[in-house]
């Protein structure tokens, strides 16, 4: 079983939501960098961000959401960082953060993970759907990672960012060779990092704030 990893969104929780307020300095140019990444890159420069400011009232949990990044990466604690850096991880990075409310300065990490999977799939069992207007137009599976993207093409006036919704995907037993425990889908899904039921169980027996998991029921083993 695959899960989604995210920050919480409760205010109670987290002590504001945001938490993250305004990225500045070098942090603001490596958010503009990330931003102009293509699907499934990694920066080539390094980058310490100094800083990111959080709202006063947020509290220095270990995942920390932000608006502005949610969809590039995830905001994590050292601790968190030192426990990820025991598992298995696809293609992913670590960049350090300066976080500070004003008054007081941590040190944390921006995690981010691109690549893709796609070579892995089976797509001969993986079902894909098309909707439009909120309603499903046609279901189908698709030969090859060739086929796909043909398939996808022909759909792009529906949807130009995601014409093509994978509702059930499979991989081959190659994937599962590689014993990822955190990975991201690439092109069938590449603004999600997911983690398996090993790193879940970890993470949830470490008693960590600010922490938000939910089940990926698509993934199918």
């Amino acid at each position: 079983m695959w899960y989604k990893l995210n920050s919480e969104t409760s205010p109670l929780a987290m002590g504001a939501w945001p938490q993250v307020k305004d990225f500045v300095g070098k942090a603001h140019d490596f958010l503009i960098d990330v931003k102009n990444l293509g699907l499934g890159q990694h920066l080539k420069k390094e980058y310490i961000l100094d800083y990111v400011i959080i709202d006063k009232k947020s509290k220095f949990t270990d995942f920390i959401s932000c608006l502005s990044c949610s969809s590039k990466g995830l905001i994590i604690s050292e601790r968190v960082f030192l426990i990820l850096k025991e598992y298995n991880l696809f293609s992913s990075k670590f960049y350090v953060v300066n976080l500070t409310n004003t008054k007081e300065k941590r040190k944390y990490y921006f995690l981010k993970v691109a690549g893709d999977l796609t070579e892995h799939v089976d797509f001969n069992r993986t079902v894909f759907h098309v909707y439009k207007s909120g309603l499903l137009v046609k279901e189908f599976k698709c030969i090859d990672i060739n086929d796909y993207l043909i398939k996808r093409e022909e759909q792009i006036d529906i949807d130009p960012i995601n014409p093509i919704k994978a509702v059930e995907i499979f991989f081959n037993e190659s994937f599962y060779n590689l014993n990822y425990d955190l990975i991201t889908l690439g092109m069938l899904n590449p603004l999600n990092i997911l983690i398996n039921d090993k790193l879940k169980e970890r993470l949830e027996l470490e008693n960590l704030t600010g922490l938000r998991i939910e089940q990926v029921g698509k993934i199918k083993n």
